[in-house]
């Protein structure tokens, strides 16, 4: 996995430069869409991750794509033929970029625009909207952290809304009827401040 290559490559002090091709006519695809259930499910198919998994595996991209760029070694992206998506977001972590004429770069979240986003879950475009109209004029770090937010939000909008260790509204309806949870985490919280 990259993610595995790229920190080995940090740890070297005998590598100077790092060269990213893709095998055969495509540089990187990006994502395997069949895959992202895994994100939300454990490995016996439990949905026991649910939007926390996005979030994870959102974040793994971005420590990826971070690590790739602040690398100590020069880096070159060889591309040839596609680099779509995930794969446009490595050449720009890069600092070189080399291309074949074959090479082609692409979004696939642009092509037929009006059609996709007719089909898409009108809510999650709402969301996103909001994201990135306030994360677009903040410094990186803090834009990753609407990105992961995001990330999550969007995974529970789209059915992946249990978390195994999350109260699923147990906190907010026991204080509106002042049960245990509510006495509990009150009395916790009272004498956490107290001397």
């Amino acid at each position: 996995m990259l993610v595995d290559a790229i920190q080995t490559i940090k740890k070297s002090t005998e590598i100077k430069f790092v060269v990213i091709k893709g095998a055969g006519n495509t540089f990187c695809a990006g994502d395997d869409i069949t895959e992202m259930v895994k994100w939300i499910e454990d490995e016996h198919g439990n949905p026991n991750q649910g939007a926390n998994g996005v979030l994870r595996r959102v974040r793994i991209y971005q420590d990826m794509a971070n690590s790739l760029e602040e690398l100590d070694k020069m880096t070159i992206a060889a591309v040839d033929g596609f680099a779509v998506g995930g794969g446009l977001e490595i050449t720009m972590a890069c600092d070189f970029v080399i291309a074949t004429e074959r090479a082609v770069w692409r979004m696939p979240e642009v092509d037929a625009l009006l059609e996709v986003l007719r089909s898409k879950n009108q809510q999650e475009c709402r969301q996103l909207k909001y994201i990135v109209n306030r994360g677009c004029e903040t410094d990186l770090y803090t834009a990753q952290g609407f990105e992961m937010l995001s990330a999550g939000l969007s995974g529970a909008v789209n059915g992946a809304w249990e978390v195994a260790d999350a109260d699923q509204f147990a906190g907010i309806s026991n204080f509106t009827d002042k049960g245990d949870l509510w006495q509990k985490r009150r009395g916790l919280a009272k004498n956490f401040w107290s001397e």
